[in-house]
């Protein structure tokens, strides 16, 4: 059931992302090149892997899987994308809940016990600000 169910969380964070207005892709995204002014702002869910917790007698397995969001905003020729940054930052930040991760296929058993953003980075370059989100999902295996 592991595959299916992160396959599921990875679904309802692209989902969530998409409510709060962003274009998702799951392309590799090259920022030095060009990309479409109509896709901004764009995301990108990564994948990075997942750390499993033994069971002791009767209690469940968890898992914690690992993501990183990458949102691309074009830079303003007229000002600083710094507003914007904070604003979309802050906005997909708000959008990973536990219980939007719990959405769709996953309303039921609710395996989503967790979501921990550590912290982003934001870094400016070559006319586009790209703004890089850890995640941490909890959850619980079936």
């Amino acid at each position: 059931m592991g595959y299916e169910t992160i396959s599921e969380i990875t679904g309802n964070i692209e989902t969530a992302l998409k409510n709060e207005g962003l274009n998702v892709t799951r392309k590799a995204l090259d920022s030095k090149g060009s990309l479409p002014a109509g896709l901004m702002p764009l995301a990108q869910v990564s994948y990075n892997g997942e750390s499993f917790e033994s069971p002791f007698g009767e209690r469940p397995s968890y898992s914690e899987a690992s993501f990183t969001i990458k949102i691309i905003l074009p830079e303003q020729p007229d000002c600083p994308a710094l507003i914007d940054e904070q604003m979309w930052a802050h906005q997909a930040r708000q959008a990973l809940t536990d219980s939007a991760l719990n959405s769709g296929e996953l309303a039921l058993a609710k395996p989503v016990t967790g979501v921990r953003i550590p912290g982003f980075s934001v870094e400016s370059d070559g006319g586009f600000s790209k703004i890089s989100m850890d995640v941490k999902v909890r959850y619980r295996e079936s």
